[in-house]
């Protein structure tokens, strides 16, 4: 990978993109489908390919069977949003083949950001979890902070956002049985990839 910053690509514009991320060194199967990409004022640090995700001033994607990804920048471009809506654990982990039945059910999860400088970004959100069979009616929601130091993330966009994901896991503010079965799945699959947590 190249350092973050060297290469940049800017103001971007993109329709009906696609990512298949299938990663077969790990057991379980590691995959990731983005499809129906569409960006505009992209930003993409080939250092750091995760950062489009928040640098960019709007963008769309689906993900999974049913998820939907909304992310962008407000004004000044020091603070933004992400939002996901309708996936499963499973899907967000990208490990649709661990059989514990909690991780099929859906999550939403909205954040807000706020970029201190260029090398680190505070993450504050909510994760909402829904029971099975539960339509729309959420049944618990969890929040979550901390924050993103870019120098931690100079990998391929599949790894950056396996990192993502698995540090969310380490520190949303779960309760009971779900906080110990969630965040052994996520220390485990940090053992997995060769990441001391």
């Amino acid at each position: 990978m190249p350092k973050r910053g060297k290469i940049v690509f800017q103001n971007m514009k993109i329709e009906n993109g696609s990512i298949s991320i299938v990663d077969k060194t790990l057991t379980p199967t590691y995959s990731i489908q983005l499809h129906d990409i569409s960006i505009e004022g992209g930003y993409m640090d080939s250092g750091s390919p995760l950062e489009i995700l928040f640098r960019t001033k709007n963008g769309f994607c689906r993900l999974g069977k049913r998820g939907t990804l909304k992310i962008g920048v407000l004004g000044g471009e020091t603070r933004g949003f992400l939002s996901l809506s309708d996936i499963t654990w499973s899907e967000l982990a990208g490990l649709q083949v661990i059989p514990l039945p909690f991780l099929k059910n859906r999550v939403r999860i909205y954040v807000e950001f706020k970029h201190i400088n260029q090398d680190e970004t505070i993450v504050e959100g909510t994760l909402i979890h829904f029971a099975p069979n539960s339509q729309n009616k959420p049944e618990q929601s969890y929040p979550f902070h901390f924050t993103i130091l870019w120098n931690n993330y100079n990998l391929p966009f599949d790894l950056a956002l396996k990192e993502l994901v698995l540090e969310l896991f380490l520190k949303i503010k779960l309760k009971g049985v779900m906080t110990r079965m969630l965040q052994t799945v996520a220390k485990g699959l940090y053992t997995i990839i060769g990441r001391n947590r």
